[in-house]
């Protein structure tokens, strides 16, 4: 920049580094000014719109991709990261619109298949987020997160068979102690004992911060009041409510399965696996 003051090249990519650095809002004045210097740039566009995004400021992330889709409409991961910024922001349907449309631009773009597929999944659409992470798998046959995904979809659905089979293949492919919960419950509900698997799986993890207290509890090695008591952060506690309830349902105690159940649904943030694995639970309860 000393060398060269106008060179726009040079602020976006020190926003760039100031990103990674974890330096927002220094990052955004640096692509600000890269947009000054040259109003075309489409990628600091883009980059500001992901600093806006990593800030929470959803609405002007939205805009400044915008901006980059109005200078480069061919670009694929612009309607992506739109969708994106779409879907957290609560609005499904332009968040579906804008992961279609990467999908057309690019047919072989996976992310847009996977993040589509978490949209209809958070609208209830269990069968169409399955047909995208299937979609998703067959680009990025070897992605663990996309195995999960498609496991929690099938666990909300009530095909349990096919969240068994997903959630194994994820772990697999990557240790994630929240799947290896969700897979000894969907062996539970068809009536097979996952105790021995979940606890070879246990053994893999390098922690036993949370939420290896829902791994004892379910392996019996922990009650469910210590689970409570176990933990700490409200988004600990969120869980341990919604695993405390399917504790309580493997064991045939509806009643107090509902209770916990409703108190998860009533006290986790809609972007937890564990609301949306609640929500439906209680429908199958209430039937």
């Amino acid at each position: 920049m000393r060398l060269n003051p106008r060179s726009a090249f040079a602020y976006n990519n020190r926003g760039l580094a100031r990103r990674f650095k974890g330096d927002l809002n220094r990052a955004i004045t640096d692509y600000g000014e890269a947009i000054r210097l040259n109003p075309t740039y489409a990628l600091a566009y883009q980059n500001r719109g992901n600093a806006w995004r990593d800030i929470g400021n959803l609405d002007r992330a939205i805009a400044d991709y915008g901006s980059a889709i109005r200078l480069n409409p061919t670009h694929a991961a612009l309607y992506g990261d739109r969708g994106y910024a779409q879907f957290y922001k609560g609005d499904f349907d332009r968040a579906v619109a804008d992961y279609t449309e990467a999908i057309r631009r690019d047919p072989h773009y996976a992310p847009a298949y996977h993040h589509r597929g978490n949209v209809w999944r958070a609208k209830g659409d269990f069968d169409n987020a399955i047909e995208d992470y299937t979609a998703a798998l067959r680009i990025d046959p070897d992605n663990s997160t996309i195995y999960g995904d498609r496991g929690y979809a099938h666990f909300y659905k009530g095909s349990f068979a096919g969240a068994v089979a997903d959630f194994g293949r994820s772990i697999d492919l990557g240790e994630n102690p929240y799947r290896m919960l969700f897979r000894f419950l969907a062996q539970a509900r068809l009536g097979e004992n996952g105790a021995a698997e979940l606890a070879a799986n246990a053994a893999r993890l390098k922690s036993k911060d949370w939420p290896y207290p829902v791994i004892e509890l379910l392996l019996g090695k922990q009650t469910a009041e210590g689970t409570l008591a176990a933990a700490s952060k409200p988004s600990e506690k969120c869980e341990a409510n919604f695993y405390v309830g399917e504790w309580h349902l493997i064991r045939r105690d509806r009643e107090q399965a509902y209770k916990m159940l409703q108190t998860a649904v009533d006290s986790c943030s809609k972007t937890f696996y564990e609301h949306a694995a609640a929500i439906t639970e209680l429908q199958r309860i209430n039937r």
